[in-house]
């Protein structure tokens, strides 16, 4: 079973239906600002298990008796971001300030019941959402092939979706909705151990490493073009938002998502192409709850981190799961802590960014120099084969 997150992106939407969706979000955010509020009143601990811990549902029936006019269930999904947004906060160290929600720009959907319900007409998507106070709205989807494959999966039952969550952005809405698909993959003990890193210059790194004879083979996927490609877009974009060209600064913003897509895509393909060329592989991915922490604090190339920082992980992990499991090949995710910190030859702990570059890695322990994102994706692969071996054990 393969689950991860789709996006699907809405046409422009009329101002009634702005107003409408609009409004759904400001009721949310209300509930998860007065969440937010009272989060530290309760230990740490129980941060992480809203869907299972009673005081959450407690505090919107509480303070929101008639859930703000929202879906209980749309209500409780708003508790259930906010524990989750408060537990990141945790595992990244406590930053700066607790997760604020004034002025947020995003909707949570419960799909209970199939209340998000996706719907095909003359040829062209659509999506009914819940929107407050109860009735629902059907919004028109702007998608491509990707993203039609999966609909006409769950049409016929080979996919399920769950619950979604809309965001607005400058460039309009995206409705990020989660997919689970059934998997045919035998149950085989992995052999090679593909680790793939996230990253700032290079977007991803995998690394095909086995136990016994370490590393096989090694892939860059570099971000400089993308990096290029985005800060050209954004520097025409702004000049036709001078010039209030607004058409065309929304058609730029579409070919910068379906550039970005197309990315995703080839690396994704070349990832699963890696990982077919062995016997019983499996592919490592990390967990993606503290990248955006990893990513902002990293030192040096602000302009670069900026851009890359908003890259769509999830939609690439997304896509390495599903390309994976089409070639029955087992997809698993590890807990990327201290994995870009660990030397992969002695491990001991070394230094990234090395001299204040964010390529290196440098281990005082055993003078060891190397690419910063392989020597992270090495770490990956190996915490997972560690695990086999523990289980093996125990």
């Amino acid at each position: 079973m393969a689950t991860f997150t789709v996006q699907f992106p809405l046409r422009e939407p009329s101002e009634r239906k702005k107003e409408r969706l609009r409004e759904t979000m400001d009721r949310q955010q209300e509930i998860a600002q007065k969440i937010a509020e009272l989060m530290q009143s309760i230990p740490s601990s129980r941060w992480g298990n809203a869907k299972s811990d009673s005081v959450y549902h407690r505090w919107v029936e509480k303070h929101f008796p008639e859930n703000n006019s929202l879906r209980s269930h749309d209500a409780n999904q708003v508790a259930y971001k906010v524990s989750s947004n408060f537990q990141s906060w945790k595992s990244n160290g406590y930053g700066d300030q607790p997760p604020q929600y004034e002025n947020h720009a995003w909707a949570r959907f419960c799909n209970c019941s199939k209340a998000v319900e996706y719907d095909e007409n003359s040829g062209s998507w659509g999506v009914r959402l819940p929107l407050e106070p109860y009735n629902g709205e059907w919004l028109s989807l702007n998608i491509g092939e990707y993203q039609e494959q999966f609909l006409e999966k769950e049409r016929n039952g080979k996919a399920r979706f769950g619950d979604a969550e809309l965001k607005e952005y400058s460039h309009g809405y995206v409705l990020n909705q989660s997919v689970t698909i059934e998997t045919e993959i035998s149950d085989y003990e992995p052999e090679t151990f593909i680790g793939v890193d996230l990253g700032l210059s290079d977007i991803a790194v995998a690394v095909a490493w086995q136990p016994e004879d370490g590393v096989q083979e090694v892939e860059f996927f570099s971000g400089d073009k993308v990096a290029h490609h985005r800060r050209e877009l954004r520097e025409t974009r702004s000049e036709l938002q001078e010039a209030g060209q607004l058409g065309k600064v929304k058609e730029l913003k579409g070919l910068e998502q379906r550039f970005c897509q197309q990315r995703n895509h080839e690396v994704s393909k070349k990832i699963v192409e890696l990982a077919s060329q062995y016997e019983k592989p499996v592919i490592v991915l990390e967990e993606l709850s503290g990248i955006r922490q990893r990513l902002k604090d990293l030192k040096g190339r602000k302009e670069f981190k900026a851009q890359l920082s908003s890259w769509t992980f999830g939609e690439l992990q997304g896509m390495i799961e599903y390309k994976a499991e089409r070639e029955e090949i087992k997809t698993e995710k590890v807990d990327p802590k201290y994995t870009s910190q660990k030397c992969n030859k002695c491990g001991e702990k070394g230094r990234r960014p090395y001299k204040g570059n964010t390529k290196r890695f440098y281990c005082p322990d055993c003078d060891y120099e190397v690419d910063a994102d392989f020597n992270a994706a090495v770490n990956i692969a190996v915490k997972r084969s560690s695990e086999t071996s523990d289980q093996q054990l125990s």
